[in-house]
């Protein structure tokens, strides 16, 4: 037997070292392989998710327009179908998808299903820095401030029409979108940049991680409401400082006599429709001087929904005393605590019909003269509505959620709002 050289026993182990790191190098191509099918089987399944999730929040926009399609808008109230958290309609299984249709409420922290009145939010392009001063977050310094930047907002967009690329004015004032309201709430509350971002505990409370005032105020603002010039039946309403004898005797005549009506033409014009209840109406004697004419608070009730001084067919940021909460109740001119107090307590059981228009407030609840500062920044219908949607693909997997702002459009409701955010699960029902 020939004994192996030194020569042979190098070879063979250069042999041995070349086959172990062929081993090692197809064993991390396997298993480099390997993870790169699992991770494109993942994706695959992640992105079937994901199509599966959007289809269900396009589901759930659909939910919400469905049922403002089919609400009645002769008045909003909260004992209307949009605010019934029962309503099935507002959580549904859409392709295996769990989607719920929630307005948080920012006064409790409650969760119900259903939409929010958007009229129910004080409009932050159209109220004054007296209504503002009363929001919690803010005080007459920062409201001040807030309405500053809104004028100096509002005079760029002016001085830039002339740009192809100018800003654009929103729907109701100078302020356009949310986050450009968050950013002149956050430089007016906090300016000096020191107060520390509120973090929120569900993802819905405070999406931009604004500080606490600012993220307060967020919840109870908005830059989209606005309303019809018409009254319940949906025609116009009669202007009482243009229209002719003919017109108004048209329109009131079944309520009001020929000498109530040649009252109004002899006073006019009036600063609102509150003016027939707190102002001195006379009409002439044939033989000279004046005869005292009044209109009953029971006639005013029956005509004030049909009567307006605006000549805009669109009324701006009108508040819905029929959902308004009391913080927001407190911003409009002419309410007092008493006031508030009995105005939430006869709308829990009123009818929808009573209501209607705005002359129940003159059931008790406001004299003349605060109905007549008040009523010019009422409503009883709405056409903006907010909406929370929550898409969850299983009980213990992350959700998408998305908030919207919808609007009573001619023939459907539209989307003036939408915006999408991803967030840990936190079962709103």
């Amino acid at each position: 037997m020939i004994a192996p050289t030194a020569t042979s026993r190098r070879r063979c182990g250069v042999a041995l070292v070349i086959v172990l790191w062929v081993l090692v190098v197809l064993t991390a191509l396997c298993l480099a392989l390997n993870g790169w099918v699992r991770s494109q089987s993942w994706r695959v399944g992640r992105s079937r998710d994901g199509e599966r999730v959007c289809q269900a929040m396009a589901s759930g926009l659909a939910m919400a327009r469905g049922v403002l399609a089919t609400d009645a808008d002769a008045v909003d109230c909260l004992s209307e179908a949009w605010s019934n958290p029962a309503d099935p309609r507002f959580d549904e299984n859409v392709n295996g998808a769990a989607v719920v249709l929630f307005a948080p409420d920012p006064a409790t922290g409650a969760t119900p299903c259903g939409l929010a009145d958007e009229a129910a939010r004080l409009n932050a392009n159209t109220a004054t820095v007296a209504m503002l001063a009363r929001l919690n977050g803010f005080d007459a310094a920062s409201a001040a401030a807030f309405v500053a930047a809104r004028t100096d907002l509002d005079a760029h967009i002016d001085a830039s029409s002339a740009m192809p690329a100018g800003p654009a004015r929103g729907a109701t004032g100078p302020i356009s979108s949310p986050g450009q309201l968050a950013r002149l709430l956050r430089n007016a509350v906090d300016p000096s940049g020191v107060a520390v971002a509120m973090t929120p505990t569900r993802p819905w409370e405070n999406p931009r991680n604004l500080p606490p005032g600012a993220a307060q105020l967020m919840t109870r603002l908005t830059i989209y409401t606005e309303v019809w010039n018409r009254s319940a039946d949906g025609e116009p309403r009669i202007h009482l400082n243009s229209a002719s004898r003919q017109d108004l005797t048209d329109r009131l005549g079944g309520v009001l006599d020929a000498d109530q009506i040649t009252a109004i033409i002899t006073h006019r014009p009036f600063g609102g429709v509150g003016d027939l209840l707190t102002r001195s109406l006379s009409v002439p004697r044939t033989g000279g001087g004046s005869r005292p004419i009044t209109i009953s608070r029971a006639e005013f009730r029956a005509v004030v929904d049909l009567m307006t001084t605006v000549s805009a067919s669109v009324l701006r940021g009108r508040v819905n005393v029929n959902t308004a909460g009391r913080e927001v109740l407190r911003c409009v001119p002419g309410m007092t605590p008493q006031a508030i107090d009995a105005i939430v307590a006869y709308r829990q059981q009123a009818s929808p019909a009573t209501l209607s228009t705005l002359g129940w407030l003159l059931d008790g609840i406001l004299t003349p003269q605060q109905f007549a500062v008040a009523v010019e920044h009422l409503t009883t219908r709405s056409r903006q509505f907010r909406v929370h949607i929550a898409c969850q693909r299983s009980p213990k997997g992350p959700a998408t959620y998305a908030e919207a702002v919808l609007t009573r459009g001619a023939t459907h409701p539209g989307v003036l709002y939408l915006e999408s955010y991803a967030g840990i699960w936190d079962d709103p029902r």
